[in-house]
């Protein structure tokens, strides 16, 4: 479903009734709750729940929402794991343990919602999971001592609320689903009206044959996947005979809209979407982009291209095609998603591809012989490139004699399940090989060394791996990949110079021999992403930096390394680099990582040095935390063009940072400001002494804001300051921006005070005033502010706001001043007061008419706050 249309697709009456009941459902039953959605493939059950989940967030029925892909969860620790990692559970005690902690994330009365998308079978035991769900133990007995006795806490464990997505009532049924909802092919109106809004309103009325549109609609089946995709293939197309071409190719050729929009693609980009085919997965999974660039890269797709890097914007640029053509769509970080019925397509389309000769090969019980892959066809004269083959058995392998692959340039394996060995002659038949995937693949046998006379490019995941010197022996690998993969001793790479590419992601006892990384002089890009060492012949650990100043060609640099002094080293390897993700003296944690092109996290060190100063300001996704010293310098504005990148920005116990973006009043005029005009999201925490975030001049470039966290700066006042008067006399608009999320701010006055000309005095300022706009912002809430007197003044315009939390400000005295009146906060629907004492206005009465969708205002603790309203609003709500 194209995300774009997604909040149009739910208005369709044969969605509605569908959403409306599943949010009633959610909101209304009490204890545990499992709901199930089905429908055929492409129908949108999972635009539809994300949908409801989306909508239940914004009415704050829960505290977290947790989407998985269940089509391939087969126990319950698979389904731990993934639930477990998506609501932040670190797993710290060993498997055992693993059900309780995943359990605690319920604790203190929290609300969670469970999305398991494209379940396919009975879902294993909720209890054996961790959920608290029924009658099972998580559900009633309390978690945790320490909760249990604490003062003050809700002790009960609130039952877990599970939304299932199938593709049959059957799947819903077994899991034993209380509320069903099947969901049907859309209405033939309703299907031409969404692929109206897709290919272009004006785009139908431009034909000559406006029926055109409809007799192609109505060959999509009523499935949004394939209106919208083939739509947008389409979109702008106001020919007659490009519609009638299409309808050519689904009628008298037998195609499917899927098919006809692979065609439109451009080769790259085609070829680029059956190597996301051959990621071994079901259902909406999630494919790495590093996955297509490594495979890409083995089917020779970057020929001609110089540089890794090159290669890496190819694939970025093909990828963009595939989500520009809804053929993919956003995933996880570094991630994209293929619907199961795209990838089904992309398959057939795979196979029958002359030119590539990609083949798939499942069995759970044996090698497949060639005539069990062919059947009576002569396998002589079959020309097979790129080789999938999956197993799902515990048996010890081996091919048959008669198998020969001497055009096999590509061969991925995957093992479902572990096998003690292999042959030793495993790999004879492929003596020619250049690209070797191996995935939960048991101990590569000794024919592996068979392959290195051809061999390129080397990955394996999930592997045991004894010897590694087998594969440091191959002189010729180009790429070498280790994922999941733990390691019993150190890796000596000298004699491997001509790899361009090395990747250790996810693995364990990662040991480096001393000069083994600075003897690949053609290396360009490095990436390891957990702990790791460099050890001298004493088995002492070394520096990184003396191994990374010698990689003249490196460009894309992934580590994570622990700082050893304060102090960063001012080396040339830093200004070289076009890609990079640094943490440095602390990994990243969940939902730090969000950039994969240039992403740092620097922790208890100083900005000082050309070096880090330039990674810190080119940096697209940058956290900083526990900084010494170096802020004044790194975020004075010079030239305009610093943080132009930066797109996410996290600090945390930065002390000594004053502001974030400060330029110089003499140079106002003469430098173009693109300093943070890229940022979306920042947040900000135990940052004691800042005062203020932007000058006036940076604010107003602040278009792509989105999201605002700041929480325990006690010495903030405000968020814009103005340097001038003719500044304070300018409106500044935040267009994008729909959160903001105030805690613990005691000498906070107001997002922007214009002291320089104000004459209102402290105690009379509101928090948000009428020089400051806000037209898309949809949630603030506001905790623990002592300054706060007044929030809105009586001339502010929220026209998007849907949620005001506001909590513990213990001098407030209302809310909104007391003669506003409007539709300025028309659409609010969630009003939480809590633990104000001095409040004496709830609602001025010339705005309550306005308030049509407010829910009942949730208001606790509030001593002088009765009646809802004060004495005047009752008087002028009688006249």
């Amino acid at each position: 479903m194209a995300v774009n249309n997604a909040t149009k697709y739910m208005e369709f009456g044969s969605r509605q009734d569908a959403y409306n009941q599943l949010l009633s459902r959610l909101e209304k039953d009490d204890g545990s709750v499992m709901l199930g959605i089905y429908g055929t493939p492409g129908i949108g059950k999972t635009t539809l729940v994300e949908q409801v989940s989306k909508k239940a967030m914004e009415l704050q029925m829960f505290d977290q929402v947790a989407i998985i892909n269940a089509s391939q969860i087969v126990d319950a620790r698979a389904l731990r794991l993934k639930i477990g990692k998506c609501l932040g559970v670190e797993f710290q005690y060993g498997e055992e343990n693993e059900a309780l902690e995943v359990a605690q994330k319920w604790a203190y009365g929290a609300h969670i919602l469970i999305i398991l998308d494209d379940v396919q079978n009975k879902i294993p035991d909720l209890e054996d999971v961790g959920i608290p769900f029924g009658n099972n133990k998580w559900g009633n007995d309390t978690i945790d001592e320490d909760i249990r006795t604490a003062p003050g806490v809700d002790r009960r464990v609130k039952g877990c609320k599970i939304m299932i997505t199938s593709e049959t009532r059957d799947v819903c049924n077994i899991n034993k689903c209380k509320g069903l909802f099947g969901i049907e092919k859309l209405e033939k109106d309703e299907a031409f009206e969404l692929l109206s809004q897709v290919v272009g309103i004006s785009t139908i009325d431009s034909l000559d044959d406006k029926d055109l549109a409809r007799i192609v609609c109505d060959r999509c089946d009523g499935l949004p996947l394939d209106i919208a995709v083939l739509g947008n293939t389409l979109r702008d197309n106001s020919e007659d005979a490009s519609w009638r071409a299409t309808f050519g190719q689904m009628i008298f050729h037998g195609r499917v809209p899927l098919d006809v929009s692979f065609d439109a693609l451009p080769k790259d980009a085609k070829l680029c979407l059956l190597v996301c085919s051959l990621f071994d997965g079901a259902g909406d999974t999630m494919i790495p982009i590093d996955f297509l660039f490594r495979t890409s890269m083995g089917l020779g797709l970057f020929e001609g291209l110089e540089t890794v890097a090159d290669a890496r914007y190819k694939v970025e640029s093909m990828v963009a095609i595939l989500k520009s053509s809804l053929l993919l769509v956003e995933g996880t970080y570094n991630h994209v998603k293929m619907h199961s019925r795209v990838r089904d397509v992309a398959r057939e389309v795979a196979i029958k591809d002359e030119e590539h000769a990609f083949h798939f090969e499942a069995s759970e019980s044996k090698w497949p012989r060639i005539k069990d892959i062919w059947g009576n066809i002569n396998h002589e004269n079959i020309v097979v490139k790129l080789l999938s083959l999956t197993f799902d058995t515990e048996d010890v392998f081996e091919f048959p004699d008669d198998v020969d692959f001497p055009n096999l340039h590509t061969l991925i394996v995957n093992f479902k399940n572990h096998s003690d060995k292999i042959k030793d002659d495993f790999f004879n038949a492929f003596v020619n090989l250049k690209h070797l995937m191996l995935s939960s693949t048991p101990v590569p046998p000794s024919s592996l060394g068979n392959l290195e006379a051809n061999l390129r490019l080397l990955s394996i995941s999930t592997c045991k791996v004894d010897d590694v010197s087998m594969i440091t022996r191959m002189k010729n690998l180009e790429m070498l990949s280790f994922n999941r993969v733990d390691f019993s001793a150190p890796i000596n790479l000298r004699n491997m110079e001509q790899l361009r590419i090395l990747h250790f992601t996810n693995c364990n006892g990662v040991a480096l021999p001393q000069h083994s990384i600075s003897s690949l002089s053609n290396l360009e890009e490095l990436i390891i992403t957990d702990e790791f060492s460099i050890l001298n012949e004493e088995a002492e650990e070394c520096p990184i930096y003396s191994e990374l100043s010698n990689l003249t060609r490196l460009t894309n640099l992934h580590i994570y390394y622990q700082l050893e002094t304060a102090s960063f080293p001012d080396e040339k390897i830093w200004k070289n680099l076009q890609r990079y993700t640094l943490s440095l003296g602390e990994n990243f944690q969940n939902g730090e990582l969000v950039s994969p092109s240039k992403s740092l996290k620097f922790c208890y060190g100083n900005l000082e040095g050309d070096g880090i100063i330039s990674l810190v300001q080119r940096s697209q996704d940058l956290v900083l935390q526990g900084i010494f010293s170096g802020f004044e310098h790194c975020f004075r504005i010079e030239n305009g063009k610093e943080f132009a990148e930066l797109t996410w920005l996290k600090l945390v116990a930065c002390y000594k940072v004053k502001y974030l973006g400060k330029i110089l009043q003499w140079r106002l005029n003469k430098v173009a400001l693109h300093s943070f005009s890229n940022l979306s999201v920042l947040d900000i925490s135990l940052c004691t002494e800042i005062k203020y975030l932007f000058s006036t001049s940076i604010a107003r470039g602040l278009q792509q804001l989105q999201e605002l966290i700041i929480f325990d700066c006690g010495e903030l006042e405000e968020i814009v300051w103005d340097q001038s008067e003719e500044e304070c006399k300018e409106v500044i608009t935040f267009p994008k921006l729909t959160s903001i999320d105030f805690f613990r701010m005691p000498n906070f006055r107001s997002f922007r005070s214009r002291s320089i000309i104000t004459t209102v005095a402290e105690a009379d300022q509101s928090l948000f005033d009428e020089m400051v706009k806000f037209p898309a912002l949809k949630s603030v809430k506001i905790y623990d502010m002592s300054g706060v007197h007044s929030v809105f003044d009586g001339k502010v315009d929220f026209p998007s706001m849907k949620v005001l939390d506001i909590y513990d400000l213990e001098n407030v005295r209302e809310i909104w001043e007391i003669d506003s009146e409007g539709n300025f906060f028309g659409e609010l629907e969630i009003l939480k007061v809590k633990n104000c004492p001095q409040l004496e206005t709830l609602i001025p009465s010339g705005m309550l008419q306005n308030l049509k969708d407010l829910r009942e205002p949730i208001v606790e603790n509030c001593d002088l706050l009765f009646p809802l309203l004060s004495e005047e609003d009752e008087e002028a709500s009688s006249e």
